[in-house]
């Protein structure tokens, strides 16, 4: 699958177990809030994340009165004011951990590129794993990379393609 043109929000919603989603981009929004253990997450179209406690009862709350919520929340977590701003980070901030799905495991490449040299893509394979353990490997294999290549780096996911399948060449 294709990923390096997906909107943040699209990447978030194949991680994110749908039971989870409470509002996504098709329901009259572009945003996409869900609920992770005992917070809620806002995700804006450019990737932004704000976090809040999770409300009792969080499911019944009409999607309006969610973002008044977090309009008038005192305990938000901005990502971006934290300096958080891949989604891997994010995640590892979130203690976030992928469910894991025993009966859709597969084995996927992993492509991901240097988005400022898009020469340097970097490659590996995961064997008996679901898809969205895959990416959320990839996502954190970006982010440590960022890390360990500073400023000078931004790697995002390419592709994550199962190894049966013939990999996608990326549009130039």
């Amino acid at each position: 699958m294709l990923l390096i043109d997906r909107k943040p929000t699209d990447i978030w919603k194949l991680l994110i177990p749908r039971k989870n989603i409470l509002l996504a981009e098709g329901q009259g929004f572009e945003d996409l809030i869900f609920y992770y253990r005992d917070n809620l997450y806002f995700v804006h179209e450019d990737g932004a994340v704000v976090g809040m406690k999770r409300p009792r009862e969080v499911e019944k709350i009409a999607p309006d009165e969610l973002w008044e919520l977090l309009f008038y929340a005192k305990d938000t977590f901005d990502y971006d004011d934290q300096g958080l701003f891949s989604i891997g980070s994010i995640l590892l901030e979130m203690g976030y951990l992928t469910e894991v799905q025993q009966n859709q495991r597969k084995s996927y490449r992993v492509e991901l590129v240097d988005m400022l040299d898009s020469s340097r893509v970097r490659s590996f394979e995961l064997q008996s794993v679901s898809f969205q353990y895959a990416l959320y490997r990839a996502l954190l294999e970006c982010h440590l990379l960022d890390l360990d290549g500073g400023e000078s780096v931004e790697y995002e996911v390419l592709q994550i393609v199962e190894i049966s399948q013939p990999l996608q060449q990326m549009h130039t």
